[in-house]
């Protein structure tokens, strides 16, 4: 998936989850379900990336993951989400 303009990314997290790790998505549903894992009551965070920040975006894997290194000068931007 090629990306040209700023997109708006999700992430879920339990708490064996890896902090800001490198998979995002942009489905809110799939971050859901990854908050929701084994049971589990998590976190979802929500980011608006640019271009340039993304490593790799897949369209079709399912999942709509988007590759990512969220920095310490970002982290202002990361909302948590409920």
């Amino acid at each position: 998936m090629l990306v040209n303009k700023p997109i708006t990314v999700y992430r879920g997290e339990i708490d064996k989850s890896v902090h800001m790790g490198l998979s995002w998505t942009s489905s809110l549903e799939v971050a859901e379900k990854f908050a929701g894992r084994f049971g589990k009551q998590g976190s979802i965070f929500k980011i608006v990336l640019e271009p340039k920040q993304i490593l790799a975006a897949y369209a079709d894997d399912g999942e709509h993951e988007v590759l990512a290194i969220v920095s310490e000068d970002i982290m202002n931007a990361v909302y948590l989400i409920g």
